[in-house]
């Protein structure tokens, strides 16, 4: 029992040093990836219902998202507009969280950017492919699953000024 506990406490404590910033491999084939990118649609996932209680909501944070991109020049669509729009990307807000035995989460979020390219040179079909992605992992205590809001916040000012840097007008720059 003594020598269980001791070992999940050496992997606690080792992960916890290995917490930091997890980042896409910067891919040196792509040129200006979010180039052209006129609008998105926001999908948040894995944000529990239950996870309220600790001060983390989905709908929130979709706020939050959507604001703070609107402020830097990137207006957000519904699903429905974006489906339809060539220059709308779908911005995937993705949580996963495990529960330990000793009730704290082990999470992994990422901010992901896809966009539809053409297949055909007609222009009717299109396919999906991640233009940008950036992500972190780490252990919460449950109380502390609001941290997520200011994760997502460090990513996403990631993704502005990458969107910025790519997107000549600079409407999306972060000051």
């Amino acid at each position: 029992m003594v020598r269980t506990f001791a070992a999940h406490l050496v992997l606690f404590v080792a992960a916890l040093s290995l917490s930091n910033f997890v980042q896409a491999a910067v891919d040196s084939f792509s040129v200006n990836p979010l180039a052209g990118v006129a609008r998105v649609e926001i999908d948040v996932t894995g944000i529990h219902r239950d996870f309220a209680r600790y001060g983390l909501d989905g709908d929130e944070l979709r706020r939050r998202v959507a604001a703070r991109l609107a402020a830097h020049g990137l207006p957000v669509v519904a699903p429905t507009a974006a489906g339809t729009d060539a220059q709308a990307g779908r911005l995937e807000i993705k949580l996963i969280t495990n529960k330990d035995q000793y009730a704290f989460y082990h999470y992994a979020v990422s901010v992901t950017l896809k966009r539809r390219i053409p297949i055909d040179s007609g222009s009717q079909s299109y396919g999906t492919l991640t233009a940008w992605s950036e992500g972190r992992h780490g252990i919460l205590n449950p109380s502390d699953l609001n941290a997520v809001y200011g994760y997502v916040d460090a990513l996403l000012s990631r993704f502005i000024t990458a969107y910025g840097n790519d997107n000549a007008a600079g409407t999306g720059a972060e000051s």
